[in-house]
């Protein structure tokens, strides 16, 4: 971690991205909310986010999410990413890579003043031999994202069909975020969610996210906060902090003897 924390300081330094067009690339987090913004990075960037998560119980569980998304086109993303390199109990003797997940998101609408952003996603995701994703299971979501006055909210609802090849279970869920600049790259954060249904597979859970988010480059966001527990069947609280950062973006830059390749 320590070493992936210096590659992020360096990547974000000014002499790392001397592109001159550097400043329209802004990262757009999903993680650590449950809600992700309608918008996506433009067409060629590489948005990596990461993070560290512990989920306060009768026993601790430690876990390091993270997510890898790849903008096609300015309205198609290619995401592939996992919950779950866990820990349980913070002992270091239960280590494991614990499910996978992956697919597209595709913007439908673009943002405008009155009309918000809206999106779609459909994912997969299935176990990798660990001890807490043990089923395959579909995850379709609807986002919609627009400036209201003082703030930013995110809204989503979804379905997830949970183990969908052998007695599929269907859970439901919502989530609201509110997220507001503050000064000096500073950020507040303030979120709603909640998951019902699930059968068997998944228990009810809900929570309060707030937290911070500190911006010293457009291109990457630190965050740090606390996420409390509404239902305490599964858990009490939820610590984490975290980056997201776009390291990269492949552009076509047209020249008089004709198209060259450019990477910033």
């Amino acid at each position: 971690m320590r070493i992936s924390m210096l590659a992020v300081v360096l990547l974000a330094s000014p002499a790392a991205w001397a592109d001159e067009d550097a400043s329209e690339l802004h990262a757009m987090p999903c993680r650590p909310t449950i809600a992700c913004t309608a918008e996506i990075v433009p067409a060629g960037a590489l948005e990596v986010e990461m993070g560290f998560s512990q989920r306060r119980a009768g026993q601790a569980v430690d876990s390091v999410p993270a997510l890898l998304k790849y903008s096609v086109t300015d309205r198609v993303q290619l995401q592939l990413g996992t919950n779950n390199i866990v820990n349980f109990g913070g002992t270091g003797a239960a280590q494991t890579f614990d499910g996978v997940y992956g697919g597209a998101k595709v913007v439908l609408v673009e943002r405008g003043d009155v009309v918000p952003a809206v999106a779609v996603s459909a994912l997969v995701s299935t176990s990798t031999g660990g001890m807490s994703v043990t089923t395959t299971d579909g995850d379709f979501w609807l986002y919609l994202s627009q400036d209201l006055p003082g703030v930013h909210a995110d809204l989503n609802v979804g379905v997830n069909v949970l183990s969908m090849d052998s007695q599929p279970a269907v859970q439901y869920l919502g989530a609201l975020s509110l997220s507001r600049d503050l000064a000096w790259g500073v950020g507040a954060m303030l979120e709603n969610y909640a998951f019902v249904g699930g059968g068997s597979y998944a228990d009810h859970d809900a929570g309060v996210l707030s937290g911070f988010t500190y911006a010293p480059t457009p291109r990457l966001m630190f965050d740090l906060g606390t996420d409390i527990a509404l239902f305490r069947d599964s858990r009490n609280l939820t610590l984490f902090a975290g980056f997201t950062i776009v390291p990269y973006q492949y552009v076509k830059k047209q020249t008089a003897a004709g198209s060259s390749v450019a990477q910033r």
